[in-house]
This record gives structure tokens, C-alpha cells and sequence, in this order.
């Protein structure tokens, strides 16, 4: 080792080797500290040392032993830390804001290099619903990487409600009304929820001419948005309907209601996008004047940090294809 650094370094006065040994010593102290700011970052977004560490590969000391010596570093405390919960004291929240310019500046020279390289690359991690990401999504993410080959894309499933930050999601499609100020979103396409039963069904049930009447119908019930009571809600008048139904059959699943309601069984509430050409000639929509609310069918992705290229592209491409398609 000695001969090669010795070889490399020929020529150079010790005076210029020494400089250079202190400005790479600079450099890594102020990566050092880049890098510490990054992790408290990530720890207020997490709530959480446990969920930092983990989203980080790092053990819980490490990201602990970070925060603290970042404190005694700045000689002031940034977390007030109890056995559940992490809250920012007043020099906190005021480092925390100047770290998501420092994250939002980087991620804006990550994104410019990418675009020097010619090719976008790197991960994406993506969650949407359970049945509209089988129905739309998968085939589109196909066509996405196709286009960007270099991109690595992971995508889940689920129906619940998911912290993007803690989960470490680049991008979630939820539907429905956006209610958290975390995120940030850009509007897909819309849907709005059917009312349906086979003919089958209808022949022999009681009557079905208002939403009220319900209450004497087997409703087949989506689980995801139900606890002990279920409520369907319709539009009579400008007026909104919030009718309690039950019935015998649960899942959190649409498809299997959907599936269940062509066979006979009951009457399923489900979004307009799930029922398809083929299902409609299996059944038939019911009190079609009262289901008149749109639900906006959203991209979602955290507000507190710049949206990375690979996510703005992604974004891109399906406002591109999926939203021509779900308006067709």
C-alpha cells in the first residue's frame, strides 16, 4: 500500500499532498453531517427510531447514536423523546424545515444527473388498491418498463390506508377524497359506485325504489371501510343518504361481492371500473338516481419532500395512458 500511494503522489510537494489530505478530510465531515441530517429527517417523518432504523438497514443504537450526537454537535436538543411518542422542540421544527430544503436540493441534483446519464434508473416503490391495481395498473407498469428498463419497480397491494413516509412508498393510487395534508396528489380519473344485483335476485326480493329500501335487502359488504356498521350513501335532492346495510357475505375484496351479486346472492355496491362489459349483461344497476357522486381516482406521493424523477415520470405515464383509458 505503501508503494502505490508513494507512486501516485510522486511529483506532488508535501505542502499540495497535505492540503489535499485536509480538503478530502473537509469533504467527508460535511457528508458526514449531510448524512446525519438525512437520518433526522427520516426519523421525525417515521415517528419512529425503530421504523428509521429498519427503513434505513441500520440497527436502532446507530440512528440513535446519530440524533444524539447531531444534538450535541449543535448544542441544542431537537427531540423530546417519551416511551411512545417523538415530538420536535422548537429548534427541532426549525431544523426539520431547513433539512426538507436540504433533501428537496439534493433529490433536484439526483434528478438532473439522471437526466445527464440519458436513461432514468433506480427503485420505485408503489402501493394501489387491490382490485383497480389488477384491473389497470399492472398491465400500464408493464408498458412503463418497457420504456424505462433501468428502473426497478416494486409494487404491492392493499385496501387500507398506508403511511407512504413509514413504509417507505414512493407513490400510492387510493380513491376517494384526499383528507391528510401529508400527501400531495394528481387527479388519475374518476369512478363513481353502482348499485347492482342480478335479475335473479330482484324477482324475488322485495321491492327496490329507494335507497331506503335496502334495509329488507342481503347487502354484500366491503370490509375494508366496515366495523361494526355498514353505511352506503347515495344523493336524494342535493341531499346526502347515509343508509344502514347489512347482510351475510363480507369481504374486503370487491371482486368476490361482484362475483357473489351476479350469482344470486345479494346486492353489491362496488366501483363503476370493477363491473365490466361481461358483468353487466349478468346484472342489472339499481337506483341509478341516487348514485350520482364522482370519486376521484388519485396519485398520491409525500408532500413534505420534492417528488423524485422516477415517481414524476411514473405519474407522467399514466395520466398519459390510464386516464384515456378510464374516461374511454
Amino acid at each position: 500500500m505503501r508503494s502505490i500511494f508513494t507512486n501516485c503522489t510522486k511529483g506532488i510537494s508535501h505542502d499540495k499532498l497535505a492540503n489535499n489530505k485536509i480538503t478530502v478530510y473537509k469533504t467527508l465531515l460535511i457528508m458526514q453531517k449531510i448524512d446525519d441530517l438525512l437520518v433526522f429527517i427520516l426519523v421525525v417523518d417515521c415517528q419512529s427510531f425503530t421504523r428509521a432504523a429498519d427503513e434505513l438497514k441500520l440497527s436502532r443504537s446507530l440512528v440513535s447514536k446519530k440524533i444524539t450526537e447531531l444534538e450535541a454537535r449543535l448544542g441544542m436538543q431537537l427531540l423530546l423523546r417519551s416511551t411512545r411518542s417523538l415530538s420536535l422542540t422548537e429548534a427541532g421544527r426549525s431544523l426539520y424545515q431547513h433539512c426538507c430544503t436540504l433533501k428537496n436540493t439534493l433529490l433536484e441534483i439526483e434528478n438532473d444527473l439522471d437526466k445527464l446519464r440519458g436513461q432514468p434508473q433506480g427503485s420505485l416503490k408503489v402501493i394501489a388498491p387491490f382490485t383497480f391495481g389488477q384491473m389497470y395498473l399492472t398491465k400500464h407498469i408493464q408498458g412503463f418498463l418497457k420504456r424505462y428498463p433501468d428502473i426497478n419497480m416494486q409494487l404491492n397491494f392493499s385496501d387500507s390506508q398506508t403511511n407512504l413516509i413509514e413504509e417507505g412508498y414512493d407513490l400510492a393510487i387510493r380513491i376517494g377524497t384526499l383528507k391528510d395534508s401529508n400527501y400531495r396528489s394528481r387527479v388519475l380519473g374518476t369512478t363513481k359506485l353502482l348499485t347492482v344485483a342480478s335479475p335473479q335476485y330482484l324477482n324475488n326480493a322485495p321491492s327496490l325504489q329507494h335507497p331506503s329500501d335496502l334495509e329488507q335487502h342481503n347487502c354484500l359488504l366491503y370490509t375494508n371501510t366496515v366495523k361494526r356498521d355498514c353505511f352506503w350513501y347515495f344523493e336524494d335532492q342535493g341531499k346526502e343518504l347515509a343508509i344502514r346495510v347489512t347482510g351475510n357475505y363480507r369481504s374486503n375484496n370487491g371482486l368476490p361481492l361482484l362475483e357473489a351479486a351476479a350469482s344470486g346472492l345479494g346486492i353489491a355496491c362496488v366501483p363503476d371500473f370493477m363491473v365490466t362489459q361481461e358483468m353487466r349483461q349478468q346484472l342489472t344497476t339499481v337506483l341509478s338516481p341516487f348514485s350520482k357522486v364522482q370519486h376521484n381516482i388519485n396519485a398520491l406521493y409525500p408532500a413534505n419532500s420534492k417528488i423524485s424523477l422516477n415517481t414524476r415520470l411514473f405519474i407522467d405515464y399514466l395520466v398519459e395512458h390510464l386516464t384515456a383509458e378510464l374516461s374511454a
